[in-house]
């Protein structure tokens, strides 16, 4: 019946391990697809990395006692190496990882490994292989839980505060089965299988809070994401309301040149209209010069022609040339005539209103 037993126990536990591992293999399938997609901050292979070795961990418990004692250096070495890969992951969150941290931290995990295996092929090695995992483990936990305390002083969000506890009961767990295994030995027990019911609960414990921090790093890590895609949205409409603005403004600044183009032209016009207003007013001054000047020669035509029609009138000869100086006599009393009135035409005063005769002004046209 003991036999029966232990072996109903033993099946247990590897249900159990198989459930917590299938668990991982979910989270681990999300981080292997946010590497492939890359451009996700906070997210390094040291996630992906942990929980593989998480998961190769939980399966080499549960294959140990059908394949091999073997498996249990696995399961062990797995675990090691999972925890190192959360410190590197917490430690890419705060200050970085220097060469010479990675160049300290791998050759302790291979020491490990390497007499964890010497111990397994010896008899009567439970003991000192818990004792030398769970130092290891209890180690990586401090350095675990003082980079999430760094961390907090950038970052106060609840679920880093729910990571913290989480790692913190995880690191009781450890402390509590490799002190219950030291004070409490037992020489029958060989590996996991056979541990007491108490050390049973106390491993259980231990790894199903590891679980439980995976999640919860999953967790922070969404929330990360999340509140970087906010603040990206954030960035991009304000952005968008800064372009927005600037459009707005470019428009205005055309609005405002076409109407500055247009009070130019005006001011163009404006000056051009004054101008031929001056060269309208020097015209006039210019005309009536120049009406006065022209107006004596035209007198001293018509006195020159009255001169000559009375000595021709006193010689007998006036009929021979009167049609000659009748035209000389029309031609200037007609150039007189455009000189006043181009002179009137350029001076200011009242405008009069009169009919005028069309035959006239057609009369004139034919005469000029």
């Amino acid at each position: 019946f003991a036999s029966i037993n232990r072996f109903n126990v033993t099946q247990i536990n590897q249900v159990v391990l198989v459930l917590l591992s299938v668990m991982l293999t979910g989270l681990l399938t999300s981080a292997i697809g946010a590497n492939v997609r890359g451009g996700q901050p906070f997210v390094s292979n040291y996630w992906t990395l942990a929980l593989l070795f998480r998961v190769v961990s939980l399966l080499g418990w549960v294959f140990a006692p059908f394949a091999g004692n073997f498996f249990l250096t696995v399961a062990n070495a797995g675990y090691l190496i999972s925890s190192l890969c959360v410190c590197l992951l917490f430690r890419t969150w705060t200050d970085g990882i220097t060469k010479r941290m990675l160049w300290i931290s791998w050759p302790i995990i291979l020491v490990c490994i390497v007499v964890f295996e010497y111990l397994r092929q010896q008899p009567g090695s439970y003991l000192y292989r818990v004792v030398l995992i769970s130092t290891t483990v209890e180690l990586f936990c401090f350095w675990q839980l003082y980079e999430l305390i760094k961390l907090s002083k950038h970052d106060r969000s609840w679920t880093l505060r729910v990571l913290q506890f989480a790692f913190f009961a995880h690191t009781v767990f450890a402390f509590v089965r490799m002190v219950s295994s030291i004070l409490y030995p037992n020489p029958v027990v060989t590996n996991i299988h056979e541990q007491p019911l108490f050390e049973t609960i106390m491993f259980f414990g231990l790894m199903g809070s590891g679980v439980f921090n995976f999640v919860m790093i999953s967790s922070y890590q969404f929330q990360r994401l999340w509140t970087a895609d906010v603040l990206t949205l954030d960035e991009l409409s304000k952005t968008s309301r800064e372009l927005a603005l600037t459009q707005k403004a470019q428009r205005e600044i055309s609005t405002l040149n076409q109407s500055l183009e247009r009070l130019l032209e005006e001011k163009n016009q404006l000056i051009k209209s004054l101008t031929l207003s001056q060269k309208t007013s020097n015209m006039g001054t210019m005309v009536s010069s120049l009406a006065h000047e022209l107006n004596q020669p035209l007198g001293v035509i018509r006195l020159n022609n009255d001169f000559l029609e009375q000595r021709l009138l006193s010689n007998g000869h006036l009929e021979k040339y009167k049609d000659i100086l009748t035209r000389i006599h029309q031609d200037q009393a007609r150039a007189a005539d455009i000189v006043s009135r181009l002179r009137r035409f350029f001076v200011k005063g009242k405008q009069e209103h009169a009919l005028l005769n069309l035959r006239d002004l057609v009369d004139d046209a034919l005469a000029l």
